[in-house]
């Protein structure tokens, strides 16, 4: 369970540092031989506290003052875990001492933790095991947003504004595609089965979508209208748009057709090459010129240019 940073404060009480070297005259006297690093000054001037003079003596209990207000399990730090170096280090040191932790430092961690965790309770009381029912923790939280707590619905709405600027579709992927969130394909044939149920900012978002993508693929309008289903999986898609060649539009239609005719090309032009640079290349999908793009410096010129054009 992490702490405020500040419980590893007690590590650099650089109070020697504070106004003109407060310590200095102090650490000159004391800590000579010791590291030149601030746990190990500090420890050195633990020691030797009740014969340090004035300035520095105000300074380190200023010091301490301040973490101690900010920081209540700076004293618990400080009595358990002074050997301790880093944060990560200090936090697990307090864990193992959990049971001694005064209760100020017990409070502060509770208190952290609920706000780290904002809807831990929420998630405990409504969405257990045996209340998921089949559902996601998400979908659970989702269906029970009216009966979240406050501070849990104002954390849901702080995270749900965050991301869905970046993806408009995130609510509605819970709330109608629970079952096929995590896989992309199914994912996207669940939202373009469920259009007239998605919600406003998803619809836009995945017709800008559509359109960018259909500048770049004459063929996608086609595939969404004849072979829906299909252009999920792109082993049988294309099987789906040869069956429909007559019901494709113009431009799909040419489009194939050269893509045919450079796939023959380069099949062509391009066979000593790819036996000697791709024979271990699986022959499935762009595979074969994917690789053969990637030795462009070292195939023929009359494959180059069959890739190239």
């Amino acid at each position: 369970m992490r702490l405020l940073s500040l419980c590893l404060l007690f590590f650099s009480l650089n109070s020697y540092a504070q106004g003109p070297h407060a310590c200095a005259g102090d650490v000159q006297k004391f800590c000579q031989g010791v590291p030149k690093n601030r746990q190990e000054l500090d420890k050195c001037l633990d020691k030797n506290v009740k014969e340090l003079g004035p300035s520095c003596k105000a300074a380190r209990e200023s010091f301490a003052k301040q973490v101690r207000e900010k920081n209540k399990c700076y004293d618990d730090a400080k009595k358990f875990c002074s050997d301790k170096q880093s944060v990560k280090d200090v936090n697990a040191c307090l864990q193992a001492n959990v049971k001694k932790l005064s209760k100020a430092c017990l409070a502060q961690k509770e208190e952290k933790r609920k706000k780290r965790l904002p809807c831990e309770a929420d998630q405990a009381k409504l969405c257990s095991k045996d209340k998921l029912k089949g559902r996601s923790l998400a979908k659970c939280m989702f269906d029970n947003t009216s009966e979240l707590s406050k501070s849990c619905q104002e954390a849901r709405s702080k995270f749900e504004a965050k991301i869905l600027k970046k993806q408009p579709c995130f609510n509605d992927a819970i709330n109608l595609c629970d079952k096929n969130k995590k896989d992309p394909a199914k994912l996207e044939e669940c939202l373009s089965s469920n259009t007239d149920k998605l919600t406003k900012s998803c619809a836009e978002h995945r017709k800008k979508v559509a359109e960018k993508i259909s500048a770049r693929n004459p063929c996608y309008q086609d595939a969404v209208k004849l072979c829906n289903k299909e252009r999920f999986r792109p082993e049988l898609l294309k099987s789906c748009l040869d069956k429909n060649e007559s019901k494709l539009s113009t431009l799909c239609q040419d489009t194939r057709r050269l893509a045919t005719r450079q796939q023959k090309n380069i099949k062509d032009s391009c066979a000593g090459d790819e036996k000697k640079f791709c024979s271990s290349i699986p022959k499935k999908g762009n595979a074969i010129v994917t690789c053969l793009k990637a030795n462009l410096g070292r195939i023929s010129f009359q494959c180059k240019k069959a890739i190239t054009d």
